[in-house]
This record gives structure tokens, C-alpha cells and sequence, in this order.
């Protein structure tokens, strides 16, 4: 490793301990099986999210243009204004699931720590989310495999 990068590694770990400390001691701190649970969250809302500007783009907007050519149409849609559009366009699309999803990823994004720590710290309601993050990842692989012709997992 070249000094530099060394020198810049221990920039970025002195950065997330001072992160850390200060998490520690605000209001909303959320302990560290909460923290590792909300980043599970985001990954596979933001997964969805994409999958759903895709089959947008696919089967709405039909157009011959490079997808990444929308960035700022997508980026002006809610996620509900993308679950919406793609639900109408096909019956299969586990719409129920993208709904809670969203609901999920909301409580840890827009909620006080106490709120979340209060419902989630408990084993059974964290394996509650999980299984909500593993049927909707399975049902979104699903419905891209059946329109693939592709038999389900």
C-alpha cells in the first residue's frame, strides 16, 4: 500500500470513529444490529427502485433510448409514482410486497430512533423484517424470470 492511499485509509477510519462516537450519543441512535437491518432496507428498496424505472422505461416508455438517458425523469418520480405506473402495466408484479417494502424503508428512514429501536429491537420483529426483505427480493427475481421465460426459483 503507497503511503498515500495508507494516509487516506486512516483519514477515512478516523472519520467513521468520530461517526461513530457521536451516533452513539445522539437521540436517534440505533444499535448495531438495527443499523446492519436498515442497510439490508435501503439496499433492496433501492434495488426495487431501479428495477422498477427499468420496466418503466422497458415497457412504458418503449423508447430506443439508453436507459441512463432518464436519470432525471426517474429522479423527479416517488416511488410510489413508480410502484403505480409499473402495477397498472403488469398484474404479476408483487405490488403488495413493494407497498410494505416501502413502508419498511420508510420507518427506518424518516422515523426517530426511539420509534424504530422500540419496534424492532425485538428478535422476532428484526426476523419479521428480514422475511419481508428475502419474499420481496425472491418475488421481484420471480416476476423479471417469468417475463424472461424462466422458471422460478
Amino acid at each position: 500500500m503507497t503511503p498515500e492511499l495508507r494516509q487516506l485509509v486512516a483519514d477515512i477510519e478516523a472519520i467513521k470513529h468520530k461517526l461513530d462516537q457521536s451516533h452513539d450519543t445522539d437521540r436517534d441512535y440505533l444499535p448495531p444490529l438495527l443499523r446492519e437491518l436498515r442497510t439490508y432496507i435501503f439496499q433492496v428498496h433501492a434495488s426495487f427502485e431501479t428495477s422498477l424505472e427499468i420496466i418503466i422505461w422497458k415497457d412504458y416508455l418503449r423508447t430506443p433510448k439508453n436507459f441512463w438517458d432518464f436519470g432525471d425523469l426517474f429522479e423527479r418520480m416517488s416511488f410510489e409514482d413508480k410502484r403505480r405506473i409499473v402495477h397498472s402495466l403488469h398484474d404479476d408484479f408483487p405490488n403488495r410486497l413493494t407497498v410494505k417494502l416501502n413502508e419498511l424503508r420508510n420507518v427506518f428512514a424518516h422515523k426517530k430512533g426511539e420509534t424504530v429501536r422500540n419496534g424492532y429491537n425485538v428478535d422476532a420483529k428484526r426476523l419479521e423484517a428480514y422475511k419481508l426483505l428475502e419474499e420481496a427480493h425472491n418475488a421481484l427475481n420471480n416476476f423479471f424470470a417469468r417475463r424472461a421465460g424462466v422458471e422460478e426459483s
